[in-house]
């Protein structure tokens, strides 16, 4: 059971204020920076790190009418150059640099960057 208002902030035991998630879920609003707000069981909002709201199906993104003219613009503003080899293989047997690949997953805010929805694949579920 999840308490939405921490009861070490006055949160109550009540259905008002509590809901269940799973284990995966559960870590993830106490140790992964997600939050639930509202009134349980029927006006709970779940959010992820960043603030956005999740929502029980997957919303595709708008894009934009010529989404590779798009793409190709958004990669010169950027600078960057995306060739035939781009996604070839440099590596010629040398060891790990664990900094630099952690570093790699690490976004801005020093949160782990997802690469999918976040939401999609968080929770466990059975049958």
């Amino acid at each position: 059971m999840h308490h939405v208002r921490h009861w070490a902030e006055g949160g109550e035991t009540s259905a008002r204020n509590s809901t269940l998630l799973c284990d995966a879920c559960h870590w993830r609003v106490h140790e992964g920076g997600f939050s639930v707000r509202g009134e349980a069981p029927d006006r709970l909002t779940f959010l992820d790190p960043r603030g956005r709201k999740l929502t029980d199906r997957f919303e595709p993104p708008v894009l934009p009418a010529d989404p590779v003219a798009a793409l190709v613009a958004e990669h010169a503003r950027r600078g960057l150059a995306i060739n035939e080899r781009t996604g070839g293989i440099d590596w010629w047997g040398e060891p790990l640099d664990v900094d630099a690949a952690v570093s790699g997953l690490v976004d801005r805010s020093g949160t782990v960057s997802l690469q999918q929805q976040p939401w999609q694949g968080l929770c466990e579920t059975s049958g």
